[in-house]
C-alpha cells in the first residue's frame, strides 16, 4: 500500500479548467467590459468550443457567479493579510476604507461586478454571496466600530450582514424604504454610504 493518498486527477483537471475559464473571462472583462464576456470568446481564448463550456459552467451567469465569488474572496484575503488595525475606531475604519478603495480602483471590472449591477439578469448565488457577506463581518470590526461610535449595543455583525443581503436583493427594484427615507444605517447596494 502506498504511503501517499490517491489523487483525483480528473477533479484536479476539472478545477484547473474552471480556473482557466474564469481567468479568460476576467481578461475579456478587463479589456472590453463585463458585458463583452461571451461564451464564444471565452472558449476561443482557452482553446475550447462554446458548447464544451457547459460541462464546466451551466451558463454565462454561472461564470459571472464564479468571478463574483473570486473577487470577494480576494478582498477577504487582502483584509485577512493586513497588519493589525489601529486601536482607535476612526483610524481603523480609515485603514479599511483605504484598503477597499485601493483594491477597487486597481481593477474596474472587478469593482463593477462586486458593487454595481452592470449585468442584466445576474444575481449571485447563495454560495457566492456568502463570500461577500463574510468580508463585511471580518473580525466583527464593523459592529465594534459602530458600537463605539454610536454607543449602540444592539448592533451586531449578523444584523448588518442581513441588512446588506436585503439591500442587494432589493436593488433590482430600487432603493429600500429605509434608503428612500434616508434612515438606513448601512451602505447602499452600490457601495456608497447612505446619504
Amino acid at each position: 500500500m502506498s504511503a501517499f493518498p490517491n489523487r483525483d486527477r480528473r477533479a484536479e483537471r476539472r478545477e484547473a479548467t474552471r480556473r482557466e475559464i474564469v481567468d479568460a473571462a476576467w481578461e475579456i472583462a478587463r479589456r472590453d467590459g463585463l458585458a463583452a464576456v461571451t461564451l464564444r470568446e471565452v472558449a476561443g481564448r482557452i482553446g475550447m468550443r462554446s458548447p464544451s463550456l457547459y460541462s464546466h459552467f451551466d451558463s454565462k451567469n454561472a461564470i459571472y457567479d464564479a468571478m463574483f465569488a473570486q473577487a470577494w474572496g480576494e478582498l477577504r484575503d487582502l483584509f485577512d493579510a493586513r497588519q493589525p488595525l489601529p486601536a482607535a475606531p476612526r483610524e481603523a475604519l480609515l485603514t479599511l476604507a483605504e484598503g477597499f478603495f485601493d483594491f477597487s480602483v486597481s481593477d474596474l471590472a472587478r469593482y463593477q461586478l462586486m458593487n454595481r449591477r452592470t449585468i442584466p439578469g445576474f444575481l449571485p448565488s447563495e454560495e457566492a454571496y456568502a463570500v461577500s457577506v463574510a468580508v463585511y463581518v471580518i473580525k466583527n470590526f464593523i459592529s465594534l466600530f459602530l458600537r463605539s461610535l454610536l454607543g449602540d449595543s444592539s448592533l451586531s455583525c449578523r444584523r448588518l450582514a442581513a441588512q446588506r443581503a436585503r439591500h442587494w436583493s432589493s436593488s433590482r427594484r430600487g432603493p429600500c424604504r429605509s434608503h428612500r427615507r434616508r434612515a438606513c444605517p448601512c451602505p447602499s447596494p452600490d457601495g456608497k454610504p447612505s446619504p
